[in-house]
């Protein structure tokens, strides 16, 4: 394809893309410069449990020395959907040594920057993968054990929850790597059922936390800020910084 045939392709991409999906709009600018190169995707969910100034924060299963936000990657549903693979998607799972049964069909892998508006159209449509209930199967996943545990599944599996910010970021360059840039995407939720059943399980996790539980930490804005409590030895993974800003937070995500 010849270098002006290039570029017009490119703008009519550009123009289409950016008048449908206008908060996207950077991340599609960007996006071209990658035209012809590997772009890493990553698309995830975050639930913020705050009280009284404190933030719920749960020890990450797969990376133990962190405490942070329940939630993790947006899967798509069973197969490969034929719209990623008309774009020759390639899982992160696939190219990892070790492969973990509960990182399968993980919405994180890569693409090629002529594809990352194609991939905003079937992701926007909400069809063939996840939406809000990811966080859910989070939440069944991270308390498989104890009365504590069955209490949360039980109750937050019902659990009435709201979008309340959306973090959208880059794609951006990264160094040192098989790929030239990353794309990362968050959704965070905030309960809104105030229901007495919910609220006594909230509590309860609360104290919990409070009381030095190993799987649950309380934190400030400062000490999350910090990326550490100030006492004591627990880390805050460093995305949960999300809560209050849309910064750039790390080269690489946390592994959920």
């Amino acid at each position: 394809m010849s270098s002006a045939k290039l570029s017009i392709r490119i703008v009519l991409i550009f123009l289409k893309h950016v008048l449908r999906y206008q908060e996207f709009t950077f991340s599609i600018i960007r996006s071209l410069k990658y035209y012809n190169k590997k772009i890493r995707i990553s698309v995830a969910t975050l639930l913020k449990l705050e009280k009284d100034g404190m933030y719920l924060l749960i020890n990450n299963i797969h990376r133990p020395e962190y405490y942070g936000p329940i939630g993790g990657v947006f899967k798509h549903l069973s197969n490969i959907p034929a719209d990623l693979r008309e774009i020759d998607w390639e899982s992160d799972y696939t190219t990892r040594q070790e492969k973990r049964k509960d990182m399968e069909n993980d919405l994180r892998g890569y693409i090629y920057g002529k594809h990352f508006a194609s991939f905003l159209d079937w992701f926007v449509k909400r069809e063939g993968r996840e939406s809000e209930q990811c966080i859910f199967r989070e939440i069944r996943e991270e308390f498989r054990e104890g009365n504590i545990g069955k209490l949360i599944r039980d109750k937050f599996t019902k659990l009435e929850i709201a979008l309340c910010k959306k973090v959208i970021e880059g794609p951006f360059p990264v160094q040192s790597r098989d790929y030239h840039a990353q794309f990362r995407y968050f959704e965070i939720y905030e309960i809104t059922d105030k229901s007495e059943p919910t609220t006594k399980v909230l509590n309860e996790m609360f104290e919990r936390a409070g009381r030095g539980d190993n799987k649950l930490i309380l934190a400030s804005k400062q000490e999350i800020i910090q990326g550490r409590l100030e006492c004591g030895d627990k880390l805050v993974a460093p995305h949960t910084n999300y809560f209050f800003d849309r910064k750039w937070h790390g080269n690489e995500p946390i592994k959920y």
